[in-house]
C-alpha cells in the first residue's frame, strides 16, 4: 500500500519532469478564484505545487493511518480505524490528481482550471459523504461540535443527514461546475458548500436543544 501511495504522489513529478524542457521561462505559479493566472515565476517553480501537495498528502496519510493512537475517542475495536485508512487513501488520490492538474495548468496557461478544480473538489466532498454515516465520534473528522461529541445519538443522526447532503451536493457541484461558465461555477460551488456545511450544524444543534428542553 505504501508503494502505491508513493506512486500516486510521484506521478505529477514525473509529468513535470517530462514537460520541463518545453516550458517557457515564465509560467503561472498561482491561479485566482476564477481560475486565471495571477502570479508568475521561473519554470523551475513547476515543482512547487507537487512538492507541497505531496507533503500534505503524506502527512494526512500518516495521520489517518495512525489516528487510533492519537484519538482517545477511537477504540481499538472500532470500525473507524479501517474507515480512516480508506479515507486517507482517497485523500492521497485527491492530492495526486489536484497536483497533476495544477502542473498541467501551469504548462497551459490558457486552460480553464476551474473546469477541473471545482468538479474535483465536488467529487472529494461526495466521496467523504459516503463515509460520514459510518464514522463514529472522533476528534479529527466529521462535524466535531460540542453537542455531537457529547452524544453518540446526536453524532449518528447528524452524520446520516450530512452524508446524504455531501454525497449529492458534491455530485451536483461536479456536474454543474463543469458545464457552467463565467462566474457561475464559483457561485454554485460556494453556495452548495455553504448548504452542506450549515444545514448539518443547524440540525445537530436542534437535536441538542430538543434533548435539553
Amino acid at each position: 500500500m505504501r508503494y502505491l501511495i508513493l506512486l500516486l504522489l510521484l506521478i505529477p513529478f514525473a509529468y513535470a519532469y517530462y514537460i520541463f524542457p518545453d516550458l517557457p521561462e515564465q509560467i503561472p505559479t498561482h491561479f485566482g478564484i476564477e481560475g486565471k493566472p495571477d502570479a508568475w515565476g521561473p519554470k523551475s517553480s513547476i515543482y512547487v505545487a507537487p512538492t507541497i501537495l505531496s507533503a500534505v498528502g503524506c502527512a494526512i496519510f500518516i495521520l489517518f493511518q495512525n489516528l487510533i493512537r492519537f484519538d482517545p475517542k477511537i477504540e481499538k475495536s472500532s470500525p473507524n480505524a479501517k474507515i480512516f485508512q480508506e479515507i486517507s487513501i482517497g485523500l492521497v488520490v485527491f492530492m495526486g490528481i489536484l497536483s497533476f492538474f495544477i502542473v498541467y495548468a501551469s504548462a497551459n496557461p490558457g486552460i480553464k482550471i476551474e473546469k477541473f478544480l471545482f468538479p474535483l473538489i465536488g467529487l472529494a466532498f461526495s466521496m467523504f459523504g459516503r463515509y460520514m454515516p459510518k464514522i463514529g465520534p472522533n476528534y479529527f473528522a466529521g462535524f466535531r461540535l460540542p453537542w455531537t461529541l457529547e452524544s453518540p445519538e446526536n453524532w449518528k443522526m447528524t452524520h446520516l443527514l450530512a452524508g446524504k447532503l455531501w454525497f449529492y451536493g458534491g455530485m451536483a457541484q461536479a456536474i454543474m461546475c463543469y458545464f457552467l461558465t463565467g462566474i457561475g461555477p464559483i457561485i454554485v460551488f460556494l453556495g452548495i458548500t455553504a448548504i452542506i456545511v450549515i444545514i448539518p450544524i443547524a440540525y445537530s444543534y436542534k437535536i441538542y436543544k430538543s434533548k435539553n428542553i
